[in-house]
Formats: structure tokens, sequence, C-alpha cells
């Protein structure tokens, strides 16, 4: 009697410890299927990240282009305004940009910048 009781006592441990078990897998499923939802949601983050980046580089080269051809476009209206009042300006617009960039001349500073630099230039060579 004491035997049976004993193995009524381990055949009921035996069927907690196999109902826990199939809780644990039903949990495990869970978790995997969780971390699946994750990994897709990163990866589609990720190719999200890459095209914000590539939009990002496309739109800053863009806007360098725009800034240099708003300089040049600057630099020949100063000279043909120059030239309306019968002075001469040979002065290199390349050689004006890097000097732009060189002294980190802001964008919204192009305008009185290059008007001053042209007509520092321009009093140095009547000298």
């Amino acid at each position: 009697q004491e035997k049976e009781r004993g193995l009524e006592e381990r055949g009921e441990r035996l069927r907690e410890l196999i109902e826990e078990n199939a809780h644990m897998q039903d949990v495990i499923s869970e978790k995997q299927a969780d971390l699946s939802e994750v990994l897709l949601r990163r990866e589609s983050l990720q190719s999200h990240m890459k095209q914000t980046t590539d939009s990002k580089r496309s739109l800053e080269k863009s806007l360098k282009r725009m800034k240099k051809e708003f300089f040049f476009s600057t630099v020949i209206a100063i000279k043909l305004s120059y030239s309306n009042t019968g002075t001469h300006c040979n002065l290199n617009a390349h050689d004006l940009w890097e000097a732009a960039q060189r002294d980190q001349i802001p964008f919204s500073h192009f305008p009185s910048w290059i008007a001053e630099y042209v007509s520092s230039e321009l009093l140095k060579s009547r000298r």
C-alpha cells in the first residue's frame, strides 16, 4: 500500500512535470514568434534607415550643388554690374569659390562677401 501511494505520488508529480513542460513549450513558441516579429521589424527599420540615409546624402549633394550655382551666379551678376559701369573685372569665379570655401563663408553671406571681395580686389588693381 505504501508502494502504491509512492507510485501514485510519483505519477502525480510526473503529470505535473509533463503539464509544466507543455506550458514551457507554449511559452517558448510564443517567445520565438515574438522574436521573429521583432527581427522582421528590425529588418524593415534598417531598410527604411538606409533609404533615409541615401535620401539625405542625395539632398546634401543637391544643396551643395545649388549653393555653388548660386555663388557663381552671384559672381557673374556682380561682375556684370561692374561691367555696366565701365569697370572691367577679371577675377576668376573658381578662385573666389575656393577662397569662400577656405574661409567657410556661410551661404547667406555669399552676396555681401563676393561684393566686398570684388570691390577690394578692384581697388588693389587700381593702385
